[in-house]
Order: C-alpha cells, then sequence, then structure tokens
C-alpha cells in the first residue's frame, strides 16, 4: 500500500489509467473505489464525521449528484478548467489586469478596491473562487478517488486529535495558506529564473494531503510507514512519497504544488508545537508593555529586578486594602481599641495571678504536692524554696525524698507556713 492511500496517480495515468467514464467504468477507479470503501469500514464504529462528510460533498460535486444545486455549480464551476489554480492567472487578477513585470508584492491597492472578494463577475471574486475551490475541483475519477483516500488516511488521525471543529478551521487554513504560498512561490521561482510553471493550471487536494502528511510527520515523529513493502519512519514519509511521485511522473509543476503543501505543514506543525507562537506572544506582550511605560513617562524596570511569583503582587494588594479599609471605618477602630484593651488586661491579670500565686508561697513553706498528672508524685511532702527562675508562675519544691521539682503554686497544699 502507498504512503499516501492508494497508487500514485501518475503511474496509473501511464498505465493507461485515469479519466472521466466513456460508455463504462475505468478498472482502476472501480478498484480504488472498493479499497476506499475497505479504508472507510476498517475504521469501525468512531468514524471522523467532518472527513466522511467531506468527502462525500467532494464525490457528490464531482459526480454532479446535486446537480443545479451543487457549491461549485451555485458559484460558476462547471468543470475543473474552470476552477484550477493558475499562479500566472492568479497574480493577473491580483494585479486587477496589470502587466507581469510590476513588483511580485505589490498588492497594496487591494486594501483600496470595493469590490467583494467573492463577486463572481469582478477579478478578485475570480481568485478567491480559484484559490477555495481548486482543492475541490479534480481532472477525473480516479484523481478523486487518490485524493480522498490520501485524505480519509490523515483525516482519522487529526479530527479525533482536534475535534470536528477545530479540524474544520485547520483545514481552512492549511488551503489558504497552500493557495496562496504556491502563487507566490512560482512566481518567486520565474523570477528567479530557476524554472517557470506560473502556466500550469492545477487543481485537486493533493498539495493539502501534502500539508496533513507533513504536519502528522512532525508532531508524530516516532511512527513507521509501510511503503510498497518498505517500512519508514513516519518523519521522512512524505519527503520520500514526494520522490516517488515525481520519479514516477516527472512533473514540474505538480512537484513545486506538492512541495509547497509539504513546507507549509511543516511551518504549521513548528508553529504550533515548536513553542514559536507561545515565545512570539510573549515577546509581543514584553514589548507592548515597554512602549505603554515610556509613553505613561516611567522609567523602565532594569533587569537585576526579578518578577514576584504570580499572586503575590494581587495578595499583597488585597491585604493592604482589606487593612485599610478596617482602620478607616469607624466600628472597625472601636474593636481594634476593644480588642487591645482586653489582651492588655488579660496579659496584666496573668502577671498578678502568677505573682500572687508565687508570694503566697513564701520559701521555706511546708507544703504536700496534690492534683498532679503524674499520681505517683501526688501526697509527696517538701519545701518550697521559692519561685522557678525557668518557669515563670512555678515555684520550685525540695522534697523530702531529696529531689526538687517545679509545679504551679495551686497545685500545692500548705501544711505548715513559714515562720
Amino acid at each position: 500500500m502507498f504512503a499516501g492511500g492508494g497508487i500514485p496517480y501518475g503511474l496509473m495515468r501511464g498505465m493507461g489509467g485515469g479519466g472521466r467514464r466513456r460508455g463504462g467504468a475505468d478498472p482502476w477507479f472501480l478498484m480504488l473505489a472498493y479499497q476506499l470503501w475497505q479504508q472507510i469500514e476498517r475504521l469501525g464504529p468512531n468514524k471522523p464525521k467532518l472527513t466522511l462528510g467531506l468527502m462525500a460533498l467532494c464525490a457528490a460535486m464531482h459526480f454532479e449528484v446535486l446537480g443545479s444545486l451543487s457549491p461549485l455549480a451555485l458559484l460558476g464551476v462547471h468543470s475543473a478548467r474552470d476552477a484550477c489554480l493558475s499562479p500566472r492567472k492568479a497574480l493577473r487578477l491580483l494585479r486587477g489586469g496589470k502587466s507581469a513585470s510590476t513588483s511580485l508584492f505589490d498588492v497594496g491597492h487591494l486594501l483600496r478596491r470595493r469590490t467583494s472578494w467573492f463577486d463572481g463577475r469582478s477579478s478578485m471574486g475570480e481568485f478567491s473562487r480559484r484559490v477555495f475551490l481548486s482543492p475541490f475541483a479534480f481532472a477525473d475519477d480516479v484523481h478523486l478517488v487518490v485524493n480522498l483516500s490520501s485524505f480519509l488516511l490523515q483525516g482519522a488521525r487529526l479530527e479525533p486529535r482536534m475535534g470536528s471543529g477545530g479540524f474544520a478551521r485547520f483545514l481552512l487554513c492549511i488551503v489558504m495558506a497552500v493557495q496562496v504560498a504556491h502563487v507566490f512561490v512560482a512566481e518567486a521561482l520565474r523570477r528567479a529564473g530557476l524554472i517557470d510553471v506560473t502556466s500550469a493550471c492545477l487543481g485537486g487536494a493533493s498539495a493539502m494531503n501534502f500539508a496533513l502528511k507533513a504536519y502528522l510527520s512532525v508532531i508524530e515523529p516516532n511512527t513507521f510507514v509501510t511503503m510498497w513493502g518498505f517500512v519508514i519512519p513516519g518523519k521522512f514519509a512524505a519527503c520520500a512519497e514526494l520522490l516517488i511521485i515525481h520519479l514516477l511522473n516527472p512533473h514540474a509543476p505538480s512537484l513545486v504544488y506538492h512541495a509547497v503543501g509539504l513546507v507549509v505543514g511543516v511551518l504549521f506543525a513548528r508553529a504550533r508545537f515548536g513553542g514559536f507562537a507561545e515565545k512570539l506572544i510573549r515577546r509581543l506582550k514584553k514589548v507592548s508593555g515597554s512602549l505603554l511605560e515610556r509613553a505613561r513617562g516611567a522609567r523602565p524596570r532594569g533587569p537585576g529586578r526579578p518578577d514576584p511569583p504570580p499572586g503575590v503582587r494581587e495578595a499583597r494588594a488585597a491585604a493592604a486594602a482589606a487593612a485599610q479599609a478596617r482602620a478607616t471605618t469607624f466600628p472597625g477602630r472601636v474593636f481594634a481599641g476593644l480588642r487591645r484593651r482586653r489582651n492588655a488586661n488579660e496579659s496584666a491579670n496573668d502577671e498578678s495571678a502568677n505573682a500572687s500565686s508565687s508570694v503566697s508561697l513564701p520559701p521555706g513553706t511546708r507544703v504536700v504536692l496534690a492534683g498532679l498528672r503524674a499520681a505517683d508524685m501526688n501526697g509527696s511532702w517538701g519545701v518550697v524554696k521559692g519561685p522557678d527562675s525557668a518557669a515563670v508562675g512555678r515555684v520550685r519544691v525540695a522534697l523530702d525524698s531529696g529531689s526538687e521539682f517545679s509545679v504551679l503554686p495551686e497545685k500545692c497544699v500548705v501544711v505548715d507556713a513559714a515562720g
């Protein structure tokens, strides 16, 4: 099985395959259509709905099932020639009929033009139609089924990862990027004198499929692909397929078109997963913050002053605001004063109680210990030696057993006061 799904289209054309039906079905088409149906069945119950829906729409438009209600027919496309993308014609439409000798990027006048970009009667309308619709215009039946088979393989892997909505937006961006990039790359190659592929009019979703393959090869580099019996790393599969297609069917415009799709897919993957987008956003935030500080007349912070951890500034600001609110309100001041007075009274009572307890047991007082948690110490006789300097509010008692014990005064029962 070929890596892109199906046999290369150029090889089939060289062997007599391809082409619209003329009085009967093309055997290549029947074989590949049956193979595509088997691929769909092997997906199981969780089939990619958007991918299959787009495939069905492409097939319906190609075989004119919808008749005059087909989106292509409503937009004035009745054959692949009406929607194929030619870089030379696209640039002429962009310039509004100007000579091709003008600057490659001289399209600033488009911003000042008031014609609709999707009006088929205007040059911009025809340009937009070719850019957006050429991936859905196929040369013949075999071209259709080969492109759909390749798209099914990529969509079955990407749609579950991105979701149907995300995959739809991704496809729209990929198609626009590939089509516009091909126009300008082809013109740049012509101006550089390397190769002229601007006159070729191309259609089909092959460049979009190459972009999807390249995107997958970057985000899933550890996979392996079987190509004609050979197992190769997934990160080289798209490049190998591009090389084999060109060797089997040397067609310079198709080579450039496919290579542009491959490069666009790699750039999309690098921008999304390579940290490029995140770094760009952080740089833009930093530059915009510096510009705002300068506009306000503030001095920019030096590099040696690190920012506090996230959330510290907010917590400090909230605490300061709460303290300020409590201090500035009349009830807050009243309650704060009451709390301070109560704390002062409690500390004074404790000190006086300790002092009175210590004074009530002068040195030489004969006492008996009672009410202690250590039950074996209860009933011990001794003589008060004085206050315990190591523990405030306690006294030292010399027991008759010869040891000293630090105890609270209320745990001592006076037997004989000191004379």
